[in-house]
């Protein structure tokens, strides 16, 4: 009976020595002599690299670029695409060319708005800037889409804020001061007529003066840029206005 106890002491003893070899544990060491998990270790992620739709083109080219007569003078469509190689890229890219596809078509019976378009690269971003002109009332409005070029994603607002280490209420803050003080310089005309303030005061809410109803960007110089409605007391009620941030 003592032999068969002794035999099992040693069996036991033996299991746990085993076990205290390096490398027979659940944990093992990295180059630095760090714990490593099992986990980590088996959760290693591979990069997939994002390719162009077109590699003999810009990382943004026109899928649609025409012509069009407005009494003596030409006007321009230019279509804008983003290329990148990812399912939601493309989505983004069939939106784009849909929305001015109409003006294209509105324009074949009177060519009365242009569309062009900019766009800048700053390390992953490529923001593009689409501007559209209505000729007739001499009129911008812009439409603005961030995307990494890296990953092939499209960047949410507060992304690209993120990026240039700002944050939302940092960003609204400013905006609030320069949006106010851009009307105050272009209705200083109009300071005695009635309605002035009830405008002003659209101008220069929270609301107006958000995140959500501007629109940004990282611009040729590597800077934050905006563009933001500045209310008016003349012509159109308001005007989207490009502001440098920084």
């Amino acid at each position: 009976m003592k032999n068969k106890i002794l035999s099992l002491s040693i069996v036991f003893i033996l299991i746990i020595a085993l076990f205290s070899l390096p490398g027979c544990g659940t944990d093992s060491t990295n180059m630095e002599g760090e714990p490593v998990t099992e986990n980590e270790t088996l959760n290693e992620v591979t990069e997939q690299q994002v390719t162009k739709i077109d590699e003999e083109k810009e990382i943004i080219y026109s899928v649609f670029d025409k012509e069009y007569d407005y009494f003596d003078e030409k006007t321009q469509v230019e279509i804008p695409a983003f290329n990148i190689n990812t399912e939601e890229i493309k989505e983004l890219n069939s939106r784009i060319e849909e929305e001015y596809q109409e003006v294209a078509e509105a324009n074949e019976e009177f060519g009365a708005t242009e569309v062009t378009y900019e766009y800048y690269v700053n390390s992953d971003i490529v923001s593009l800037v689409i501007t559209k002109t209505y000729l007739e009332a001499s009129q911008d409005t812009y439409e603005v889409y961030n995307v990494n070029q890296k990953t092939g994603a499209v960047l949410e607002k507060e992304d690209v804020l993120s990026a240039k280490n700002i944050t939302k209420d940092a960003y609204e803050a400013k905006i609030a001061e320069q949006i106010s003080a851009k009307f105050d310089e272009t209705t200083a005309a109009f300071k005695e007529m009635v309605g002035y303030e009830d405008i002003k005061e659209k101008n220069n809410s929270k609301e107006n003066c958000s995140l959500e109803n501007t629109e940004i960007y990282i611009n040729e110089e590597g800077k934050l840029s905006y563009i933001a409605n500045v209310y008016s007391l003349a012509g159109a009620d308001k005007y989207q206005t490009i502001f440098d941030y920084e």
